[in-house]
């Protein structure tokens, strides 16, 4: 199955072919997970993360947004840095612990 068929069924909530995708980025995924850490978050929880940005960005994708893999992985880098910026914010407060 090519790329474009496992994103149309990644839209249509097909959950094999959502993991095969998310496997196909999975170099990209390590290699954001590596420059946002969160000390809390272990490869679970990112991968978690990484099923949910991808089947969001498989039901919003169209080709006019360039390629799925940039915008994949625009999608995913702004969650990350969504969720960084979420525990270094209740981190002052002295909710989550950051390491620094």
């Amino acid at each position: 199955m090519n790329e474009k068929d496992l994103i149309k069924k990644a839209a249509k909530k097909d959950g094999t072919a959502l993991k095969k995708l998310v496997e196909l980025y999975n170099p990209m995924i390590s290699g954001l997970r590596k420059t946002y850490y969160l000390r809390d978050f272990d490869s679970n929880d990112w991968n978690q993360e990484a099923l949910i940005v991808c089947y969001e960005a498989a039901r919003e994708y169209t080709s006019d947004k360039g390629k799925f893999s940039v915008y994949f992985r625009s999608r995913l880098k702004n969650r990350m840095m969504t969720l960084v910026r979420f525990y270094m914010l209740n981190a002052v407060k002295g909710i989550c612990r950051v390491s620094r």
